[in-house]
């Protein structure tokens, strides 16, 4: 648990960086497996939809 008690806070991303989205849009390109330039940002929380 988070020192505030909190386990989670919802968010609404509306925007994002442009050198982010790149990242992105590789990986959901990717089909299966992460090329290993992006095997870093396998756990990241932005990517769970894409990644898991």
């Amino acid at each position: 648990m988070a020192p505030l008690g909190l386990d989670a806070i919802p968010v609404q991303v509306l925007c994002r960086h442009a050198g982010w989205q790149r990242i992105r849009d590789k990986i959901a390109e990717a089909d299966g497996g992460l090329p290993g330039e992006l095997e870093e940002y396998r756990e990241h929380p932005d990517l769970a939809e894409l990644t898991g």
